[in-house]
């Protein structure tokens, strides 16, 4: 596919793991091998590793470009802020089981629009991550990734209705075994939104508007 031909003159400076369940890093060792990313950053887990997960990070390691995010990280580049935060700091999942708690939630910003990207975080560490920055975002477009394939996981009215995103945006495949996405959900979502995506019934991969 597209991602692995280079493009002239564009490098990756950060390729960000959101976490290490093998759905989400399953492409990631030719991305690291093809686009030759200047930094892996990555959450370190207490729950065990897949043998995909292992050597993914192996060979970050053995490029000398991998790091480990233990706290937050924000930056300002060319107009947009990145802010990236480890789940596992975040609503007193710290000691979870669950490997889903334990990755990284990330949101874009500029001028006109939050993008907001929680991998497969619970919606309540979504809710913290985003209580500090309600004024901030509050009049802004705001996209969303929905967190853990539009899980029952990631639902709660009242946060739903607090963020309120103009754009939903869901990954999950057709008659998946897990049942996403969980109705109650995602009705909510289709209710509060102009527009909600699901990826196998629209068919579309990504968040492929125009985020100004």
């Amino acid at each position: 596919g597209f991602v692995y031909r280079r493009v002239p003159g564009f490098s990756i400076e950060r390729f960000i793991i959101s976490h290490l369940h093998y759905d989400h890093i399953m492409s990631a060792q030719k991305i690291i091998t093809t686009l030759q990313p200047n930094a892996v950053i990555f959450c370190n887990t207490p729950v065990g590793k897949t043998t995909t997960a292992l050597e993914l990070l192996r060979q970050a390691s053995n490029r000398k470009i991998l790091y480990e995010l233990k706290g937050a990280e924000s930056r300002t580049k060319s107009g947009f802020g990145f802010n990236l935060v480890a789940a596992s700091n975040l609503a007193n999942k710290a000691n979870s089981s669950d490997q889903n708690h334990h990755g990284i939630i990330m949101d874009v910003v500029t001028k006109n629009s939050h993008l907001l990207l929680p991998g497969d975080a619970s919606w309540d560490q979504v809710d913290e991550f985003l209580r500090s920055k309600h004024n901030t975002i509050h009049n802004l477009t705001k996209y969303y990734k929905v967190t853990h394939h539009c899980s029952y996981t990631g639902y709660n009215a009242k946060f739903l209705s607090y963020y309120s995103p103009d754009y939903a945006y869901t990954s999950c495949s057709n008659n998946n075994r897990y049942g996403h996405p969980d109705p109650i959900t995602r009705v909510q979502l289709d209710n509060i939104t102009y527009e909600h995506i699901i990826t196998w019934e629209h068919r579309r991969k990504s968040i492929d508007r125009n985020i100004q």
